[in-house]
């Protein structure tokens, strides 16, 4: 009898883990949008704890065959609510539409487990709807059409003087130019990467990411040889592989031009610690290839694909 009991309370004092209700909810932000334009339709994930209590794995991706995924990105929120932590991931999708009418996004997958936990699950989000609309343009108001047509004849005639300007300074320019070694590609990046700094300094952090996003598609565009310029993020990712880059320098890519995507299409403003990851992983792209652009140009050879590591 007195050991029934002393298991009784042994069961009772024993603390017990609560399980973690998990929500999964979808939803667009405009439920109408024109044929030149973008939505953005965010997956949220919530539960009550703390946000490590939770393994999510990626979404999957929006199916739909008349919108296209322009962007995809992820963050975590923490928050409390009524005395209890509640964790949040975010998952942002910007869409492009490619048809006017009803664009269908089919129900969304999310799997999910408790952390340590060998048993998954899975929750689904509703099917939704976009109604696309045809094309819509930029109209300008009289008064600033009077003014940006007063501002192009002031700009037009001072470039006029600076054409002048440079007709006269021309031959001595090419000389200059002459006597100077040209910069190999990294040194490019280098020299851009630090004029970007001015876009950060003034506050204007979706600026710098589409001059990063610019800076390094250039780069990629001379390194391998093909228009990283003119293609999507996905298009280039393949185009790496397919010229044998490496997966770390793959990998630093995609999370560049994925965030600077994300930045221009869905109009999110990165915070600085984010900005910074971006600007080293430019760098760190560039920087490992320097050493080998040193032998290619002693060589007369063409510049690295990044495979190899810097000197």
């Amino acid at each position: 009898m007195l050991t029934a009991v002393l298991l009784a309370l042994a069961c009772l004092s024993a603390p017990a883990r609560a399980a973690h209700r998990v929500t999964v909810k979808a939803a667009l932000d405009q439920t109408r949008v024109p044929l030149n334009r973008t939505a953005t339709l965010t997956v949220r994930v919530e539960w009550e704890g703390a946000s490590g209590d939770i393994e999510v794995d990626e979404p999957s991706a929006p199916e739909s065959a008349t919108l296209e995924v322009a962007a995809a990105g992820s963050s975590n929120e923490v928050a409390t609510r009524g005395g209890n932590a509640v964790a949040t991931r975010l998952y942002p999708y910007v869409l492009k539409p490619t048809k006017v009418g009803p664009a269908e996004i089919a129900p969304i997958t999310v799997t999910y487990k408790e952390a340590g936990g060998d048993r998954e699950q899975s929750l689904q989000t509703p099917k939704l709807t976009l109604e696309v609309v045809r094309p819509v343009r930029d109209g300008l108001a009289a008064p600033v059409r009077a003014g940006l047509i007063a501002f192009s004849v002031v700009l037009l005639a001072a470039l006029l003087v600076a054409a002048a300007i440079r007709v006269r300074s021309a031959s001595r320019s090419e000389e200059a130019a002459a006597e100077e070694p040209e910069l190999t590609p990294s040194e490019r990046v280098s020299v851009a990467l630090e004029e970007h700094k001015a876009l950060r300094i003034a506050g204007t952090p979706r600026g710098y990411c589409e001059a990063l996003a610019a800076t390094l598609k250039s780069y990629l565009a001379e390194a391998f040889a093909f228009r990283a310029k003119e293609l999507s993020t996905a298009r280039i990712v393949e185009e790496l592989a397919a010229r044998g880059a490496g997966e770390e320098l793959i990998g630093r890519a995609r999370k560049v031009l994925e965030q600077c995507d994300l930045a221009k299409f869905a109009g999110t403003s990165p915070p600085a610690e984010t900005l910074d990851e971006l600007h080293d992983a430019v760098k760190a792209i560039v920087m490992a290839a320097v050493g080998v652009e040193e032998d290619q140009a002693v060589e007369g050879g063409s510049v690295p694909n990044g495979n190899e590591p810097g000197h």
